[in-house]
């Protein structure tokens, strides 16, 4: 009996590890999606409150998470306006801050 408890510690134990390493493997490579959200969400007050932009005007906002940036600029992604389907802009977050990486308009009136 004693034996058999072992072996099933022995093999939890395994299981938990190997969890957790997959969790920290998918965490480095594919970032937090909470944090992957909040970029979102900053580049929106950022466009609403700087650039002049609404909802209505914002096609697609889409965070993205680059495991190659240092660690205080890892996050950022990219924004479609409505008045411009074709054409992309990248950003980048630091420090809670967005860095325009192409030069995103202010809203034309």
């Amino acid at each position: 009996m004693k034996k058999k408890s072992k072996i099933a510690v022995f093999m939890l134990m395994l299981l938990v590890s190997l969890w957790g390493i997959y969790n920290l493997y998918q965490y480095f490579i594919y970032g937090n999606p909470q944090k992957i959200k909040e970029s979102e969400e900053i580049v929106l007050d950022y466009l609403i409150n700087e650039k002049g932009y609404g909802n209505q005007d914002i096609m697609i906002i889409k965070g993205m998470y680059n495991w190659k940036e240092s660690s205080d600029s890892k996050y950022g992604g990219t924004l479609i306006l409505k008045e411009q389907p074709q054409r992309s802009y990248d950003f980048g977050i630091k420090n809670e801050k967005v860095i325009e990486f192409e030069d995103i308009p202010k809203k034309s009136d």
